[in-house]
This record gives structure tokens, sequence and C-alpha cells, in this order.
């Protein structure tokens, strides 16, 4: 019996994710549009990360047991993790605090290291796993720190000071969204087309 999350790249191994979307969701919404074309926007919307998968072509008769595992991820209470597979590598550091304009303080990382540009940023809190970007990094100092690392999107309420994270490539927990996968066609002695779109999820046991 499957135990949930599983590691997505793991449960679908040996098949290969062929392209990948990774994209965070818009944080405005157009409310309507005026005849000068201005457009009326309303802010307020849930920013979740989302995306899509499509699998290489894989031989008919091996494509039945990748059908079984993707049956598994499209049924009640099944979720997973997932990362941005064009980024490799992570640290270990830690959330000191939050400031008033959304910032954010890191302390405890590799002394003297580097909080790159777009590296993704991962920790736990009321039983969620939250996921940001960092907007523009820099260096650590000495001691691991860095104050007033802008990440997108804002941290949600909830969070507590001195919480350890995950910096660079790390995952966040994601459910297959209804109705998107592709089961795809065969062609002589092979089997493609094959996708599915995710999206995050904060809570556990959707």
């Amino acid at each position: 019996m499957s135990t949930f999350p599983v590691d997505l790249e793991a449960w679908l191994t040996p098949f290969r994710v062929v392209e990948q979307t990774f994209d965070l969701e818009e944080g405005l919404q157009v409310q309507n549009r005026t005849a000068g074309g201005e457009v009326i926007r309303a802010g307020g919307a849930s920013r979740l990360w989302h995306g899509k998968l499509v699998l290489g072509r894989v031989r008919n008769d091996q494509v039945g047991a990748l059908e079984a595992r993707l049956h598994v991820l499209r049924g009640k209470g099944a979720y997973f993790t997932i990362r941005d597979y064009r980024r490799a590598g992570a640290i270990s550091a830690t959330l000191a605090t939050v400031q008033a304009n959304g910032t954010v303080n890191i302390s405890g990382g590799p002394a003297n290291g580097t909080l790159n540009d777009g590296d993704y940023i991962a920790f736990g809190y009321a039983n969620r796993i939250a996921l940001h970007r960092i907007v523009v990094g820099g260096a650590l100092s000495g001691t691991g720190a860095r104050n007033g690392v802008e990440v997108v999107p804002p941290i949600r309420a909830g969070w507590t000071a001195n919480t350890p994270v995950q910096i660079g490539s790390v995952r966040c927990r994601a459910v297959m969204v209804p109705g998107t996968l592709n089961m795809g066609q065969s062609r002589g002695i092979w089997h493609e087309g094959i996708s599915f779109e995710w999206i995050q999820m904060l809570r556990e046991n959707p």
C-alpha cells in the first residue's frame, strides 16, 4: 500500500521526465477592462506553485507499469513532493525572522556562502511545507547570515522565528490536477505523450 507523500522522482523511476514547467500563480486577478483599455486588477489571489510534466516515450510492453503508478497519483488522498529539475544542490540555514516589509533574515547558513538569485527556500510550519523563491541573493556573512532577503510569494502567516530551512533545489507538496492526466498514444512499438498537471498543496492529507 502506498504511503504519501511519495517522492515523485523516485516514484516515476525508471521513466523519464522530458519536459517540466514550474511556475507561480498570479498574485492579481483581472476584474474588468475599461473602454480605454485600462485593466482593472484586484489582489488577494492565492499564490501556489504549479506546473506540468511530460514523460518520455516508453515501450508498449513497459507502459503498463507507468500507467499504474499514475493511476495511484490520481486517487483520493494521493500527493507527492516535487522540485524544479533545473536546479541542483541545497544548503541548510535558519529563518531568523520576517521583517515588517516582508523581507526575511537568514542565519545559520554556510560561512561566507552564497544565496543565488532564484534559489528556492522551503520550511515546515503548522503541518505545512512552505515554498518561496529568493528574488535577489547575495553573499552570506562569516557567520552564515544575510538580512533583508526578498522572497516571492511573501511568507504566509504562521511562521515562527528560528525555523530550519532548506535553500536551493528543494521540494514542495503537490497533487495531480484532476482531469489533466493525458495517457498519450501508441505508435509502433512506442507509447508517448503521457503528461499531467500538478499544483502545490500546503496541508497534509488532501
